[in-house]
């Protein structure tokens, strides 16, 4: 996500009260196209969006505040638990859901850094959790990505990293790295996707043997096809341990910033991308970007649900594949 977009969601948060990775196998489903056309402003996300190829937009309830409102990385926990982490308050916040739809009063993770926003959770291999998130300095245009461990997915203790601050993954001659995105490769290596640069911003990868604790940059990712200027807010679904499916937000193409819309694009490697015909959501009316996709697999069939919020900042979306 852009930055000057970063900052006008963190306002909208104060002024509020204020990927995730997983490598859940699932079957695939086609891309579809969702326009949006209004920005829900209450407890109950709007459904006033027209589906043009089979992704349907849900209705979604809160029982407390924060609430989220983008940037969210929602997990299925062992016991079959929707649970989801958001930036609120204070900090990085989570709520959990039996249907991913209906929320339950959220709880603060521990995870208190000033300017801490984007998390990425995943349950690792050892049954403990790992959140990959960043923290943002915004005068000075520089987010930098952190690591903290939990034993159960609630309560999480930081744990410093090799780079300043405790970084455990920093930029080079831009200092913004962002977004991160999470997932397992294989049964000992997890990939960490995310976004480098606050303006021209693309895509890149880096992989841990270590649970996270130190990283290993594999460079920018390639997507072939017609897209905008940037390429950002990545969220990966590995298929079947074979198809990775990239979700991410771009421009139209012949435009370098700005109109961001939700693309696909497929890969078998995990590192060179096809992109996938079609918008999934446009930007329209008062909506003005698309941020954030965060994709689950929906328990029990061969769905999907993506959760994304827009800018100007409204209410957390949900769709649902065919």
């Amino acid at each position: 996500m852009k930055y000057f977009i970063y900052l006008s969601i963190l306002f909208s948060l104060t002024a509020v009260l204020y990927s995730c990775g997983s490598s859940q196998s699932s079957t695939d489903t086609p891309l579809a196209t969702v326009t949006s056309t209004t920005v829900p402003t209450t407890t109950t996300t709007s459904t006033t969006t027209t589906t043009t190829s089979g992704w349907t937009e849900q209705d979604m309830t809160w029982a407390g505040t924060p609430k989220p409102v983008t940037s969210t990385c929602t997990i299925i926990t062992p016991e079959g638990t929707y649970r989801q982490y958001f930036t609120g308050t204070g900090g990085i916040w989570t709520d959990t859901s039996t249907n991913g739809l209906d929320w339950t009063a959220p709880v603060f993770t521990g995870v208190s850094s000033s300017g801490a926003t984007n998390p990425s959770v995943i349950c690792l291999k050892n049954g403990t959790f790992l959140m990959i998130y960043g923290v943002q300095v915004p005068l000075s245009s520089t987010e930098r990505l952190y690591r903290a461990t939990s034993n159960d997915g609630i309560n999480f203790t930081f744990q410093g990293g090799p780079y300043v601050g405790g970084a455990v993954l920093t930029g080079e001659a831009d200092d913004f790295v962002s977004v991160p995105d999470l997932i397992y490769i294989n049964d000992t290596t997890l990939r960490m996707y995310y976004v480098y640069g606050a303006t021209t911003s693309r895509i890149y990868s880096a992989t841990s043997t270590d649970n996270g604790a130190t990283w290993t940059k594999e460079g920018e990712i390639s997507i072939s096809g017609s897209y905008g200027g940037q390429t950002n807010d990545p969220d990966v679904v590995l298929i079947s341990g074979t198809t990775y499916k990239l979700y991410f937000t771009t421009p139209p193409a012949g435009t370098s910033i700005g109109s961001l819309r939700l693309r696909r694009a497929s890969s078998t490697d995990g590192r060179s991308f096809s992109l996938e015909s079609g918008d999934i959501v446009d930007p329209s009316g008062s909506v003005t970007s698309i941020l954030d996709p965060d994709v689950v697999p929906v328990s029990g069939t061969a769905k999907y649900r993506c959760y994304y919020g827009t800018e100007p900042a409204g209410t957390l979306h949900s769709i649902l594949s065919p």
